[in-house]
């Protein structure tokens, strides 16, 4: 056992899954931890990941790059992105479109069809509720507003 300083054992005992530095070990490279998360926030038993990265840097040739906290990929090619915010303004609807933007761009290889881009889920986690609608929880999806029918893109 390590030998630690009690103010650095003070400091480790305060850090919570909000905390980029413990989210980023907790999650690092670790398929059923990550597929677990994924499972709750999603309502879904049958997420099973095969690939678990964080920091995941993607790259953007003609704009803004991106730094992932959580980058997930199920056997099929769906990807996940699950970024942890503390602070209200990380979590604008605005950024969680380009997230998924870019995420979608780095899916489909050159010269392959549009209907072998995957199914791409961006989750922000935030500490407090940024949409103010009084819910644990919010799972967003594109409509047609004129028959309310889901526009199934993948995108989520």
């Amino acid at each position: 056992m390590v030998n630690l300083r009690a103010d650095t054992r003070e400091s480790i005992a305060k850090l919570t899954l909000m905390d980029d530095i413990f989210m980023n070990k907790v999650f690092e490279n670790d398929t059923e931890r990550t597929a677990l998360l994924l499972r709750i926030i999603l309502n879904n038993d049958k997420i099973k990941v095969v690939k678990a990265v964080t920091q995941q840097k993607l790259k953007n040739l003609s704009g803004h790059d991106l730094q992932l906290d959580i980058l997930a990929q199920e056997e099929n090619g769906k990807l996940f992105n699950v970024e942890v915010q503390n602070h209200s303004s990380g979590a604008a609807a605005r950024r969680a479109r380009y997230h998924l933007s870019l995420l979608d761009a780095h899916s489909l290889p050159k010269g392959e069809v549009y209907q072998k881009l995957p199914d791409n889920y961006v989750i922000f986690i935030t500490q407090y509720d940024v949409l103010k609608g009084g819910l644990p929880i919010y799972h967003i999806n594109r409509r047609i507003e004129e028959n309310n029918v889901a526009f199934a893109d993948g995108s989520h």
